[in-house]
């Protein structure tokens, strides 16, 4: 009987280690801020809807609302207005984007209600328009004195529909809202050496993918819409009066009804996954859509455009589609 070769006495080979190891499911990376730029109005490449829709225009809006601190809270509430229409149930957008008050009675003389520069000089009527992003920077300019500013100041992403009607005087308000969840506290010194930008994104997916006409109505019957969740600032009552500048960024979804030239110009919008909507909803709604609690990846993309690389890697990962066409 002949002798068994060396290769029958070869024993098997083991399994790789790879081989072995059980496939689960990949745990998921949290949203970096290149990502949370998408979301964030001052970058002019902004993630689609998540609905597909017919075509429209993007518009871009920027406005600087000075506030300074007095002896009372001073809150402010930014967000998309609306204004129902007497006599009928369709309500449309107003052009007011920020409200603030302090002290007293709400609605009353002292609130202070400014307006989208786009909104205040868009024709009434001419227009069906969206507001898909919101993002304000907190600066805080120091005082007129040259003293060192004090107190703490609360920015945040409130999850809720604000109504003023339902709280007695702002007083009251800021008292609510600093326990609010999604609402962070920083002191005034602190913003100052490093101002604060905050994101917002959408409370209500109905009303966030809607068209409405635009009012001129600016005035303290306007009620917060549902589409974003509003961004609330609380300033501190302080005696060496703090000045404060709200840096608004606002990114508008405009359809013409009568202007066949603007028309024209309307696009159609690949919508983007949903479950690219829930992961960044999720991230910014855990830091109260603080961009500076995010991953430092933010930086490069808000001063670059490789967010538009980044996302189109991300977008072919989670769905087996068409590259991503970001709002531009």
């Amino acid at each position: 009987m002949a002798p068994p070769s060396k290769r029958q006495c070869k024993p098997a080979a083991k399994p790789h280690r790879r081989a072995q190891a059980k496939k689960g499911p990949k745990p998921q990376k949290k949203p970096s801020r290149a990502s949370v730029g998408l979301l964030d109005a001052s970058i002019p490449s902004h993630l689609p809807g998540p609905r597909s829709c017919a075509s429209y225009t993007v518009v871009r809006d920027r406005l600087d609302v000075p506030l300074q601190t007095g002896a009372s809270d001073q809150v402010a509430v930014i967000g998309g207005y609306m204004s129902r229409q007497s006599g009928t149930n369709q309500d449309h957008m107003s052009s007011v984007v920020f409200i603030s008050g302090a002290g007293a009675d709400i609605p009353g003389t002292t609130e202070t209600l400014t307006s989208s520069t786009f909104m205040a000089g868009a024709a009434t009527g001419s227009y069906d328009v969206s507001l898909h992003a919101l993002s304000v920077e907190v600066l805080c300019d120091g005082t007129s004195g040259g003293q060192v500013p004090n107190g703490a100041i609360y920015v945040g992403v409130p999850e809720m529909g604000i109504e003023r009607t339902s709280y007695a005087t702002w007083a009251a308000m800021a008292t609510a809202f600093k326990t609010k969840k999604g609402m962070s506290r920083f002191t005034a010194y602190e913003v100052m050496n490093r101002p604060q930008k905050i994101v917002t994104y959408p409370l209500d997916a109905v009303a966030f993918s809607s068209f409405c006409p635009i009012t001129s109505v600016a005035n303290s019957s306007c009620f917060h819409g549902r589409a974003l969740c509003p961004i609330v600032v609380i300033l501190p009552a302080n005696l060496n009066l703090v000045d404060f500048t709200f840096r608004v960024h606002l990114h508008w979804r405009l359809r013409a009804n009568t202007d066949a030239l603007l028309q024209s110009t309307q696009t159609t919008h690949t919508p983007a996954p949903e479950q690219l909507w829930a992961t960044l909803t999720n991230g910014l709604s855990a830091v109260g859509g603080l961009v500076s609690q995010a991953p430092a990846a933010y930086a490069a993309a808000q001063q670059g455009y490789d967010t538009m690389n980044l996302i189109g890697a991300t977008m072919n990962k989670l769905s087996r589609a068409a590259p991503l066409m970001l709002e531009m």
